[in-house]
């Protein structure tokens, strides 16, 4: 290992060391990056139907504030186009002023501006290109992706965050909702201040172009056309896009994970070289580096500027990672963070940092305790888990109560529920501060909020509760995705459309959720909303057998037991059907049971069938009831037994069996006759 002492010094020097941006003219940096905003925003209408188009945004951030801007924002479009609205109205001012920010919206704004060249239309474009640039970044809204720049050019995400004071330290790609999407980061400091913050770029509105040359609608949800395909070129001149691939990657344990973080740590990223850091300390094995050179990259990563890196470091000093603890070492890189970007959010880091490395019980929650009191409402909700998982509901309870009270989505969401599940308390009294409660949470964009508003409103207003769990899927969250899949299959609360339903399916698949890799398998397996594919259906269903679901295990053990979509395979069938059994699938239970009765690859064994079909029968499997029946009926390795045979032949006739009803009646009246 390198000189500790003496790179820590260079460390703790690294603010003043950092590089500096000449003075500028605050107003002339802002005319030029107004007039490059302006410029790239007057583009010619597109020639691609808006609706062809909806796939691509639907899952961006444009329309995430207002429940119907999107149909707000077609129907002004086709008003436009078709010549209802003229772009000088007060009508279209007033109608686009209501929709919220996206590069969609200024284009509309920019096309009307070209079409008529009226004052009134123009000058509205030009305040809100003037809003977006001088004042709606300066606000300090982290949580908002809007950005009607291309930062696929990188000049001009960089300009802007310079034209308002900041001096940019690192960039890097983002990814959220899971990891599904994604947003372009800048962090940088505040020339006045000093303080370091973090700006986000939808990404999707940079890769507007990429949208509008796209033969078919753009999967955003799909990691091969975002980080692998798509970017390849522009990876080759921004180590931002390999770290991003390497982010989400890493999880799979794709290879191209570790190639990719390299590739940007050897471009100098700093972002990439803290995330190397954590991997070497938690004990992942990289070629060419060990745990010796962890501390080495978060230095380089704080030499740079970055906030984290000190406060990693300060863990490692104040613990003894990989070196020995030097308590003083430690208060030092803590506050150099602090200057960067406060007490509250280093502390949280710091908290968050002792779960990464793996620190004992006693280290992680005094480092939340600290990080709670200075205002951290993740970290406070974090000691609310705790507590409960310890069952010591008064301290859970309070740290609750002090995550709400810090506005923390998660715990607003958590405290409206449990109001709402609580017996002893009657709905009306407990109703406004359970809405409060989830508003609250709804605006800051989280997703769970809008989902529990939509569980909740299903019976008094569906129609709300639609929009509510179309939100919440718009949002990434993968079980409102899945919900609304079924909304569209069963056309319930809204017209059915298999597409539709197909295309929330394939948006939850790509996030793993296993009931909708099943579920797309069996659409493809019947060619529902899909044209009929049963290697597809194969390919899905074995994906959700490999990764424990029990219907997934019995989907693809059946298809290789009849060579549906794959060669035949009795052994490898059996193996899938019996492990689907153990994990309590009826139906698994019965097919079994039909291969020993026929003798079809087990020796024939009615004593073993009558088992099987027994065990799925007490689960409820109707077909095992009607095969349980057929066994009393005709003695088949039991005493035949009428009586039996028609009470098993009533239970499945009682969950819809048809074939088991009639076997009743013709035994009824033969007892008759």
């Amino acid at each position: 290992m390198k000189n500790i002492t003496f790179l820590l010094a260079v460390a703790l020097l690294a603010l003043c060391s950092c590089k500096t941006l000449e003075p500028i003219d605050p107003q002339v940096q802002n005319d030029e990056v107004y007039t490059k905003a302006f410029n790239q925003l007057l583009v010619e209408s597109s020639s691609v139907p808006f609706d062809k188009l909806f796939e691509s945004y639907l899952n961006s951030s444009y329309f995430l504030d207002n429940g119907n801007a999107f149909n707000n924002f077609v129907k002004l479009e086709s008003d436009i186009y078709s010549g209802k609205v003229a772009c000088e109205s007060v009508d279209f001012v007033s109608r686009l002023k209501a929709l919220p920010l996206s590069i969609r919206v200024h284009q509309l704004a920019a096309d009307c501006a070209q079409r008529s060249n009226d004052s009134t239309a123009i000058e509205f474009h030009e305040k809100l290109i003037d809003y977006l640039v001088l004042g709606y970044f300066s606000k300090g809204d982290a949580k908002n992706y809007y950005s009607a720049v291309d930062v696929s050019a990188f000049g001009e995400p960089t300009d802007l965050v310079q034209a308002l004071g900041y001096e940019v330290v690192e960039y890097y790609i983002q990814p959220y909702a899971s990891g599904s999407m994604f947003s372009y980061v800048l962090v940088a400091n505040s020339e006045d201040t000093g303080k370091q913050r973090r700006f986000h770029f939808n990404l999707w509105d940079a890769l507007d172009v990429l949208y509008l040359a796209a033969e078919e609608p753009v999967d955003i949800y799909s990691l091969d056309y975002l980080p692998i395909r798509a970017f390849e070129e522009l990876r080759e001149t921004n180590s931002a896009f390999d770290l991003g691939t390497a982010r989400v990657l890493w999880s799979q344990k794709n290879d191209i994970a570790v190639e990719r973080l390299l590739s940007s740590v050897n471009a100098g990223n700093s972002m990439a070289q803290q995330m190397l850091a954590d991997k070497l300390i938690i004990g992942e094995k990289i070629e060419g580096y060990d745990t010796d050179d962890a501390i080495d990259q978060l230095i380089s990563a704080s030499e740079a500027g970055l906030a984290t890196a000190f406060a990693r470091l300060s863990v490692i000093f104040k613990h003894g990672i990989n070196t020995d603890i030097d308590i003083k070492v430690a208060k030092q890189l803590e506050q150099k963070s602090v200057v960067l970007m406060g007490e509250e959010l280093t502390l949280a880091e710091m908290a968050l940092i002792t779960v990464i490395y793996g620190l004992s019980e006693e280290e992680r929650v005094e480092a939340f305790k600290r990080a709670a009191s200075a205002g951290s409402g993740k970290s406070a909700f974090y000691l609310y888990n705790y507590f409960t998982d310890k069952n010591e509901e008064v301290k859970a309870q309070k740290y609750l109560e002090l995550a709400a009270n810090l506005d923390y989505a998660e715990a607003l969401i958590l405290k409206g529920s449990l109001l709402a599940m609580d017996d002893s308390a009657k709905w009306e009294d407990v109703e406004e501060e359970f809405f409060e409660l989830l508003n609250q949470a709804k605006l800051q964009h989280h997703p769970k909020a809008d989902f529990i508003l939509s569980r909740y409103l299903q019976a008094s207003d569906k129609t709300k509760s639609f929009q509510y769990l179309e939100q919440a899927a718009k949002k990434g969250l993968v079980v409102a995705q899945y919900d609304l899949a079924k909304a569209y299959d069963n056309g319930k609360i809204i017209s059915q459309s298999f597409v539709d339903s197909n295309r929330w399916l394939n948006m939850a698949v790509k996030q793993g959720h296993l009931p909708a890799i099943v579920r797309l398998g069996y659409n493809y397996e019947k060619g529902i909303g899909v044209e009929k594919d049963l290697e597809t259906a194969v390919e899905f269903y074995s994906l959700a057998a490999e990764q424990g679901h029990a219907l997934g295990m019995f989907n693809y053990g059946y298809m290789l037991l009849k060579g549906r979509g794959v060669e035949k395979n009795y052994s490898l069938a059996v193996e899938w059907l019996e492990k689907a059994a153990e994990n309590g699938h009826a139906s698994a239970n019965n097919e079994l049971a039909l291969m020993y009765k026929e003798g079809e690859y087990f020796e024939q064994n009615y004593k073993k069938a009558n088992q099987l079909f027994l065990l799925a029968a007490e689960k409820g499997e109707m077909y095992a009831m009607y095969n349980l029946g057929m066994s009393y009926e005709e003695g088949l390795g039991v005493p035949k037994d009428i009586k039996t045979a028609m009470e098993w032949y009533l239970k499945a006739q009682a969950k819809g069996h048809s074939a088991a009803a009639i076997r009743r009646f013709n035994l009824l009246k033969g007892q008759s006759d």
